[in-house]
This record gives structure tokens, sequence and C-alpha cells, in this order.
């Protein structure tokens, strides 16, 4: 006896409908974890830019301390430096201001007047350093036109002496022949490096690095 042909073609159709819902499920997953490894990669690109950035910006910070540190070296009166008299050979323009370089805009103004609102509130009293500009330009002035950033340092007295004046290097030891030092660089993409450097001189030594702190 035939069996009816219309069960037969029903079963058929249910089985192809099946095998289709299964087959675009498959497709869906496969695409899902595509776009998950796309993404995953793409996050691993950005990690590693990033890190390459911050590294490259922190040789930057270091570069441009080594360059004031052996410009401090050669002046005889570091209180010229604190008054503001005397500064480095590196320097672009006014110590003041929004300057640019290379896609990266820095507002030296507003960065000293930060520096200096938080020198106010440690507790020496008017033995609280007063930082002031020292040297600051373009990355690539100073290391080359591939460098690509901004650099800038800051020279302030060293807390310890007593004499009560932060623009004078006087005062007895140990702060007699410190100076304080910060600098900074920052790169594309908004990635900014500082160094944090105490200073000494003690002739006839030559000048040297009491201390030195890298902050992110």
């Amino acid at each position: 006896m035939s069996r009816p042909a219309g069960r037969g073609s029903a079963r058929c159709a249910s089985e192809r409908g099946s095998a289709l819902v299964l087959a675009m499920a498959a497709c869906v997953l496969l695409l899902w974890f595509g776009s998950a490894l796309v993404l995953i990669g793409m996050s691993e690109s950005a990690v590693s830019g990033s890190f390459v950035r911050g590294t490259q910006t922190a040789y930057l910070a270091e570069a441009a301390v080594a360059r004031a540190a052996v410009e401090l070296d050669a002046l005889s009166n570091w209180n010229d430096v604190l008054t503001g008299l005397a500064s480095s050979s590196f320097r672009e323009g006014a110590a003041e201001g929004v300057h640019e370089a290379g896609g990266v805009t820095v507002d030296l103004s507003a960065l000293t007047l930060t520096l200096n609102r938080s020198a106010a509130a440690r507790p020496f009293g008017l033995n609280n350093p007063r930082w002031r500009l020292f040297a600051w330009g373009p990355a690539e002035w100073l290391v080359g036109e591939d460098a690509i950033g901004y650099l800038a340092v800051w020279v302030a007295d060293d807390p310890e002496e007593k004499d009560d004046d932060p623009l004078r290097d006087g005062g007895s030891e140990p702060g007699r022949g410190v100076l304080l030092m910060t600098a900074h660089a920052f790169g594309p993409g908004g990635v900014r490096r500082m160094v944090e450097v105490t200073v000494v001189r003690q002739p006839p030594l030559p000048t040297r690095l009491l201390a030195w702190r890298a902050v992110r």
C-alpha cells in the first residue's frame, strides 16, 4: 500500500525548515564570534599603541630633565633662575600662553598656575616652593624631527631652606645649593608623563640628581 504523498511532503518541508533555522543560527554565532575577535584585536592594538606612546613620552620627559640639569650646572647664580632672570636656551617664545607643536597643545600659564596652587598648600609656609618655567618647546627641538610632542620644565627652591624666601637659594644646609625640578612631556592623544627631580650643587662637584620620581 502506498504512503500518502501529502504527509511525506510536509515532513520534508519541516526538515528543510529546521535545517534553515540551524544554518541561520550557525551564521549568527559565527558572525558574533568574528565580531568579538575583531573588537579584541582593535582593543589590543589600541592598548599597545597607548603603551608605546606613553613610553616614548616618558623618555622625552627624561631628556628634558637631562638638558635642564646641564644648563643649571652652567649657571653660577641660581637666584636668577628662581626669579626668572635666567632660563634655558631651550625655549619657544614667551613663558606663558598657549603653545602648539605637532598637534599637541599646551597652556603654559595654566600649568604654572596649577603647580603653584599645589605648592602653596604645602606645610612649609613662606618656604613653600614657587615654580618658575625654565625650559619649554617642541620635542623635536631637543631630540630630533621624528619626536612629536611638547616639553616644559619648571624649577623651584628647596623648601627645606629656612630663609622664608622661595626666590633665593640661600639659608643653611641642606637647602642651600638644592633645587626642585619637574619636567612634563605631552604626547599625541593626550598622553602626558612627568618627572620630579631634586638637583644639588656642592662645589667643586658638578650638579647632580639627588632624587628622581616618575609621575603618571
